[in-house]
């Protein structure tokens, strides 16, 4: 009974794993999808470097939208006080539209 309970628990913990890291997956297509699609350079350079960066450093941003949307903030202040002198309008407008796509579609009213 204790080994049947011990793997069911492990089988889980890799499930959450695994679902995590597909909602993370789809939070960066989504995010990449949002980024603007011109040909100015700002823009090319801006699609490539979050194309090429690790879906790790960039998700927990995405997160954080919506733990400050939890936390009853609104996208205007959150986005000027935390997001656009770091990552800029464009991304930062980005990260948001992904976050409540994919993280947080509670929060799409708040818009």
């Amino acid at each position: 009974m204790k080994k049947s309970a011990s793997c069911l628990i492990a089988l889980l913990v890799f499930s959450c794993c695994v679902y995590a890291e597909l909602q993370e997956e789809k939070w960066k297509t989504i995010f990449l999808k949002y980024l603007p699609e011109d040909s100015s350079k700002e823009s090319v350079e801006m699609r490539e470097y979050f194309k090429k960066a690790p879906v790790e450093g960039i998700y927990p941003f995405g997160a954080g939208i919506c733990e400050a949307l939890k936390e009853g903030q609104h996208k205007k202040d959150i986005l000027e006080k935390s997001y656009y002198h770091f990552w800029g309008v464009p991304a930062s407008d980005a990260m948001y539209k992904a976050s409540i796509e994919v993280i947080c579609p509670e929060y799409k009213a708040r818009r």
